[in-house]
């Protein structure tokens, strides 16, 4: 998920306060504790099975609809197998999105608007679980089409390549004591070697329960105006942040595009809502999704095969109805105009120039970083004419992770050495 600092977007937040007693401290809930980091791993666990699943779909005269549709449905499927007699809550934590070419992410779009894929298509595949609200979530890209014996070349080669082995660098360096910005910049300093550059104003996420746009971010190629308003943080212990890398070829900022926003998430505000419908719709929204972002195609009546949303009950028991799917387009537009919810714009980069990206889901531990989600990257399919020279760059990268310390000795791993190799990812 990616918030561009210039695109007005708020992530203001209501706080209630007792006038009557003082208010309790709140325990904040870590990996530290073994039930927590469980959670994290479970959620993980289906993420990177399910973006696998999607993945191999993904071929030649594939529908995004469809395929989006797909990987939605099997998070819900996986998740309600998981603790059947748990009350919290489980599910997407974020909707499966098809992003393609120079499009940055968010794309899922309506049925009305499907895009069928093609060969030689870039396609960033981002999708998210959570249990009980911690959160797991992952992308990854790949070229429709592309083998070890038809690899890819020229600016999609350089672009997935640097933003591969910028991800697995920043992982690297999100160490107990280290600051954000000696993240940023050897994000920065990867994508110079594939002459790219990462997409301005992107921020890294410190997920935290229920929130998977924490209140403690790491700012990527800040702008001037960016750089103003934000504070890299110091890497803490127990930390859990979604590492995500986005490169550009073009020159890095982004603008908005045509492409309708479907992605959006409520915020924890408050307001009187006008519209019975609008009400309808905030009121399922809020107990199905919580805080967790959502696709307004949830609502669209599929008969073929409807998605497996929890049903929802109330408290005497009666079911409670998804609302119809004109009320739900109602609804976000009230909610928007005053707050209650926020949207994940969809936007892209210059005309005939591309977009990679990369996330995983990582703890931050005394004895080093861990990554829970992750995908099967072949650096073999990839040919860039540009390659990392840098020997810290180089070093860095062969640091071993995913992988417990006492195998590490005997672990091989793959090294950055010429324009096609990259760090090997570890297996779960």
């Amino acid at each position: 998920v990616i918030l561009l600092l210039n695109s007005g977007m708020s992530s203001s937040r209501s706080a209630s306060e007792s006038k009557d007693k003082e208010p309790e401290e709140e325990v904040e809930l870590n990996i530290s504790s073994s039930d927590v980091a469980g959670k994290y791993k479970t959620a993980a666990r289906i993420s990177n099975e399910v973006l696998r699943k999607v993945t191999e779909k993904a071929v030649s005269g594939s529908s995004i609809v469809e395929l989006c549709h797909f990987g939605d449905n099997e998070i819900l499927k996986a998740c309600a197998e998981f603790s059947k007699k748990a009350k919290f809550r489980k599910g997407i934590a974020f909707p499966t999105a098809m992003s393609v070419d120079g499009v940055l992410a968010h794309f899922s779009p309506l049925k009305a608007n499907d895009v069928v894929l093609k060969d030689g298509d870039l396609v960033k595949l981002e999708l998210g679980t959570h249990i009980d609200g911690f959160i797991a979530i992952s992308a990854h890209t790949f070229v429709v089409g592309a083998s070890k014996t038809n690899k890819v070349t020229g600016k999609k080669a350089d672009v997935i390549l640097a933003a591969y082995n910028a991800a697995e660098a920043a992982v690297r360096t999100l160490k107990k004591g280290n600051n954000g910005s000696q993240v940023a910049d050897i994000v920065d300093k990867v994508c110079e070697s594939y002459s790219t550059k990462p997409v301005e104003n992107m921020l890294m996420y410190c997920v935290t329960q229920n929130r998977i746009e924490g209140e403690t971010s790491i700012l990527i190629n800040g702008s001037v105006e960016g750089k103003k308003d934000h504070t890299q943080p110091e890497i803490k212990e127990y930390d859990v942040y979604a590492v995500d890398v986005l490169v550009t070829s073009g020159k890095g900022s982004a603008r908005s595009s045509q492409l309708e926003t479907t992605i959006y998430k409520l915020e924890d505000v408050h307001y009187g809502l006008k519209s019975k419908r609008s009400r309808e719709f905030f009121t399922y929204s809020q107990r199905q999704f919580g805080l967790m972002p959502f696709n307004i195609r949830f609502f669209e009546v599929n008969e073929k095969e409807p998605l497996a949303l929890p049903p929802l009950k109330t408290k005497d028991n009666k079911s409670i109805s998804v609302p119809a799917f004109v009320t739900a387009k109602l609804g976000v537009k009230e909610c928007r105009e005053h707050g209650l919810c926020v949207p994940f714009d969809v936007q892209q980069v210059e005309e005939g120039e591309f977009v990679a990206q990369f996330k995983f889901t990582v703890f931050v531990k005394s004895s080093g970083p861990e990554r829970i989600t992750n995908y099967d990257f072949d650096p073999e399919i990839y040919q860039s004419e540009h390659s990392i020279k840098d020997e810290a760059l180089i070093a860095l990268l062969k640091e071993d992770i995913d992988i417990p310390k006492s195998k590490r000795k005997k672990a091989a791993k793959s090294v950055v050495e010429n324009s096609g190799d990259a760090p090997a990812a570890a297996a779960e």
